[in-house]
C-alpha cells in the first residue's frame, strides 16, 4: 500500500499556512514510573513527549519538486485575473489556493516561491505597481523571478473631461499639480522587464476586468448629465442616443478598442537597447508618463512655435539621479546631449513604430555648474552648485497642414 505524506499534502491544501510546517511532530511515548504513596510503591504510566522533524522536509529534492508542481496555480480557466489590492476589513474570496505555502517556512519559501512566482498571473492597478514590486521583488534575485503575466488594470481616461481643461506647454512647463494626478510611474514595470526577459505585461480595461457591465446609458449620455435627468427628458433624448442598443458583446469590444492607445506605453516598455536596460538595472533612472491634449502645427517642433489644441500627446519623463548621470549627457550643450542620448538608446527607432499620437520624451538631470556653459533662464545653480536640466523632444508630431502624425526630422 502506497504511503502518503500527509504533512506535505495538508500544506499544499492550505491547512498549514504558518510555521506549522517546520514545527516538530509531537509523539506521545509511554514510560513506567514508580513512586511511593503512604509507604506503598505504586507503579504508574507517565507520558513523555518525543519530538521528530516534519518528514516533508526530509524527502529527496526531486520528490519535493513533484509536490511543488502539484501546487501550481491554475489560471487557464480564469476569464479575469485576480486583482491584487491592499488588505481590507472584508477580504474577498481567496484567488490563490497555495499562496500560504510560500509563507510556511524559510526552506519551503526558498524552494517553492520561484516556481509559484514564475507561474503566477496577477492583475494590479497602476497606483499599486510600486508597492507590489517592492513587496514581492525587493532585490535582483526577486526581479529575476517575475510573474509569467502582469496585467495593469487601466482606467480608460476616467478624467478625460478634466484633462481637456489642462493648459500644458510642452516646452515651457506643466501644471505640476494636475500632471501629478495623471502620471503613471513606469519604473517598477521597467525594472521587471530589464531583469527578467521572459516577463510579460499587458494593459487591460479595468471596468471590463472588474466585472462591470453596460448600463442603461452610454458613457457620453452619463457625462452630459442625462443619468440624473427626469424620465420625460430622457425619453425625448433617446431618439438621438443609441445607448439603448448597447449589448454586452458590443460594449466589451468597445472597451477593448478604447485601449488601443496604450500600445504606445507597451512599445516604450519593450525597448531592449542594452545601454537603456543597463540604466534601469543600475537604478540610474525613474520613468513616468502621462497623457494630455495639445499639439504642434507647422514648425511647432521649435521652441515658441504655434500650438493647436486637441492633439493627443503622450509625454514620457526620464529622470536621472544626481550621481548616476551617463557621460553622454555631460556635454556643454544639454539639448544636444539629450538628443544624442535618445538616439543612443534607440528611442528614435521607437518613434518610427508609433504613428498615430504625438509622443514627447523629456529628460531631467543635474550637472555641476560651469560658468563657461550658457544655461537657460530657468537653469540656475542650487545651493550645492548643481544645475537642473529638463530637455524634451517631440519624437512624433502632428502637422496641421497634412493632418498627419510623422517623426520629428530634428530627432530622426
Amino acid at each position: 500500500m502506497e504511503s502518503t505524506n500527509h504533512a506535505g499534502v495538508e500544506c499544499l491544501q492550505g491547512k498549514h499556512t504558518t510555521a506549522d510546517v517546520m514545527k516538530p511532530m509531537t509523539v506521545d511515548k509511554a514510560k513506567k514510573v514508580s513512586r511511593t504513596v503512604k509507604g506503598s510503591t505504586v507503579t504508574t504510566t507517565a507520558v513523555e513527549n518525543t519530538e521528530k522533524p516534519c518528514h516533508f522536509l526530509e524527502l529527496p529534492p526531486e520528490l519535493r519538486n513533484r509536490i511543488y508542481h502539484y501546487a501550481d496555480e491554475e489560471f487557464e480557466d480564469l476569464e479575469y485575473l485576480p486583482l491584487l489590492r491592499p488588505r481590507s476589513l472584508y477580504s474577498p474570496k481567496p484567488s490563490w489556493k497555495f499562496f500560504g505555502l510560500v509563507q510556511s517556512c524559510k526552506q519551503i519559501r526558498a524552494e517553492y516561491r520561484p516556481l509559484w512566482l514564475s507561474n503566477s498571473r496577477v492583475r494590479v492597478q497602476p497606483e499599486n505597481l510600486g508597492p507590489f514590486v517592492d513587496a514581492f521583488f525587493p532585490d535582483l534575485t526577486g526581479l529575476k523571478q517575475a510573474p509569467g503575466l502582469l496585467e495593469i488594470s487601466w482606467t480608460h481616461r476616467d478624467n478625460y473631461e478634466y484633462v481637456l481643461d489642462m493648459e500644458v506647454d510642452l516646452y515651457h512647463g506643466y501644471d505640476r499639480d494636475i500632471i501629478e494626478q495623471q502620471t503613471t510611474d513606469l519604473t517598477p514595470l521597467l525594472r521587471l522587464h530589464a531583469n527578467c526577459p521572459s516577463f510579460h505585461s499587458e494593459f487591460v480595461p479595468h471596468k471590463l476586468m472588474h466585472g462591470w457591465s453596460p448600463g442603461d446609458m452610454c458613457d457620453d449620455c452619463a457625462k452630459d448629465g442625462w443619468d440624473s435627468a427626469d424620465e420625460e427628458d430622457i425619453m425625448a433624448f433617446r431618439d438621438e442616443c443609441p445607448c439603448q442598443e448597447v449589448d454586452r458583446e458590443n460594449w466589451e469590444n468597445e472597451k477593448h478598442g478604447e485601449m488601443d492607445y496604450v500600445q504606445i506605453i507597451e512599445r516604450f516598455l519593450s525597448n531592449t537597447n542594452e545601454a537603456w536596460l543597463k540604466d534601469i538595472q543600475e537604478h540610474r533612472v525613474e520613468v513616468s508618463c502621462f497623457w494630455t491634449l495639445c499639439g504642434a502645427s507647422g514648425d511647432g517642433m521649435k521652441e515658441g512655435g504655434p500650438w493647436t489644441p486637441m492633439t493627443e500627446t503622450w509625454v514620457f519623463r526620464i529622470r536621472f539621479h544626481r550621481d548616476s548621470v551617463p557621460k553622454v549627457l555631460l556635454q556643454d550643450n544639454p539639448r544636444k546631449a539629450v538628443l544624442e542620448y535618445l538616439k543612443d538608446r534607440d528611442f528614435t527607432a521607437y518613434a518610427q513604430s508609433v504613428n498615430w499620437y504625438q509622443v514627447k520624451i523629456s529628460v531631467e538631470f543635474q550637472t555641476k555648474y560651469n560658468p563657461k556653459i550658457h544655461f537657460g533662464p530657468d537653469e540656475t545653480p542650487d545651493n550645492n552648485g548643481y544645475v537642473h536640466h529638463d530637455v524634451g523632444f517631440l519624437l512624433l508630431m502632428y502637422n496641421q497642414d497634412t493632418d498627419e502624425i510623422h517623426p520629428n526630422p530634428a530627432v530622426s
